[in-house]
């Protein structure tokens, strides 16, 4: 397979790869994205896309570190930082989450990102009225149909099962859809 991807161009592989990782099918947009890599090893939206891979099948070292160095080629990608802060949420480092979220302030109060980051903040801290408060707000701001809005939702849907249980906190999903369903929207790079 590896030879057959030598015949590809860099937007066949791309777009292949954002085809497997739709269709679930993770090693093989592992595999293109790795490829597409090694001939564009500084292009940040690869990296963050195979950052974004390895957490969804649970590698979240790997993607933590590969998420900070899109930051690092690319500041401007906001999403990032979300996904780094989910990361650090899932894995308990709450402290962790806030820090790297902190980039999203900039975007100002009423942008989702800011918003639904300040509603899994609240959430941690058992704010359960705040949290909810900023996860409907981020919902209402967010295209219909898109990964952000879904993630808004299930956010929205595990603080009421919190809620109604009592068990704490609810935790985020891992999601690559913000960029894999809309590569370059909105939420997705900013300058």
């Amino acid at each position: 397979m590896a030879d057959d991807q030598e015949w590809l161009d860099d937007d066949e592989l791309m777009a292949l790869a954002l085809q497997e990782s739709s269709a679930g099918r993770h090693d093989n947009a592992i595999v293109k994205l790795k490829q597409f890599l090694s001939r564009q090893p500084q292009d940040a939206s690869a990296l963050y896309l195979l950052a974004a891979e390895h957490a969804e099948i649970g590698m979240f070292e790997r993607a933590e570190q590969e998420f900070r160095m899109v930051i690092d080629r690319a500041p401007e990608l906001f999403t990032a930082y979300l996904q780094l802060g989910q990361i650090h949420y899932l894995m308990g480092r709450v402290d962790d989450a806030a820090a790297t979220w902190t980039a999203l302030d900039q975007l100002g109060e009423n942008d989702p990102l800011f918003l639904f980051k300040s509603g899994l903040l609240a959430a941690a801290a058992n704010r359960t009225e705040e949290a909810a408060s900023f996860l409907a707000k981020a919902k209402e701001t967010v295209p219909e149909g898109g990964a952000l809005k879904k993630d808004i939702i299930a956010a929205l849907a595990r603080l009421a099962a919190t809620v109604e249980t009592s068990q704490g906190p609810a935790e985020p999903t891992i999601s690559r859809k913000s960029v894999l369903e809309d590569r370059y929207g909105s939420h997705e790079i900013r300058e």
